[in-house]
C-alpha cells in the first residue's frame, strides 16, 4: 500500500510542476494537455477510480479548446478558450490540494 501512495504522490507532485510551468508561461497548451494526460492515465493505476475520472472531466477543459484550435486551424486560442483552459488549471490544481 505504501508503494502506492507514494506512486500517487509522486504523479500528483509532477502534475503540479506542469500545472506551475504552464502558469508561468513555460509550457504551451499542447504540451499542457499532452502532460496532463499521460499523468492522469498513470494515476489510474493507484489512485480512486471517482477522482482519476474527475480529472479527465476537468482535463477536458483543456483539450477540447486545443483541439478546436486546431482543427480549426489556428495557432492561438480565443480569449473564451483560454479562460476554458484556466479555469480548468484551477480546478485541477484544487483537486490535488484536496486529494
Amino acid at each position: 500500500m505504501t508503494q502506492s501512495i507514494d506512486q500517487i504522490r509522486f504523479l500528483c507532485g509532477e502534475m503540479r510542476k506542469v500545472l506551475d510551468a504552464y502558469s508561468a508561461g513555460n509550457v504551451e497548451v499542447s504540451a499542457l494537455a499532452d502532460g496532463l494526460e499521460t499523468l492522469i492515465n498513470a494515476l489510474a493505476g493507484f489512485a480512486d477510480r471517482a477522482w482519476v475520472e474527475e480529472m479527465r472531466t476537468v482535463w477536458g477543459g483543456i483539450e477540447i479548446p486545443y483541439a478546436v484550435s486546431l482543427d480549426e486551424g489556428r495557432s492561438e486560442l480565443t480569449s473564451d478558450e483560454r479562460r476554458s483552459v484556466d479555469d480548468a488549471v484551477a480546478a485541477l490544481r484544487s483537486m490535488l490540494d484536496e486529494y
